[in-house]
């Protein structure tokens, strides 16, 4: 698995957890905001700033 997982990695690993908490039947009425969910944490895990950039609010 590479450093940083992937959409479909995300959107899998979720779901399991969405069945595990709450059931098959719940997680699949789920199924679109997990969907989105997934999609915004790899939107997120793009978007990280490098290390030494600072906020916005210190310059």
């Amino acid at each position: 698995m590479s450093a940083k997982p992937t959409h479909e990695e995300l959107l899998r690993d979720i779901t399991e957890r969405a069945k595990a908490l709450w059931g098959e039947a719940k997680a699949t009425e789920m199924a679109a905001a997990l969907e989105q969910t997934a999609f915004n944490m790899a939107e997120i895990d793009r978007a990280i700033p490098k290390r030494d950039m600072e906020p916005g609010y210190y310059q």
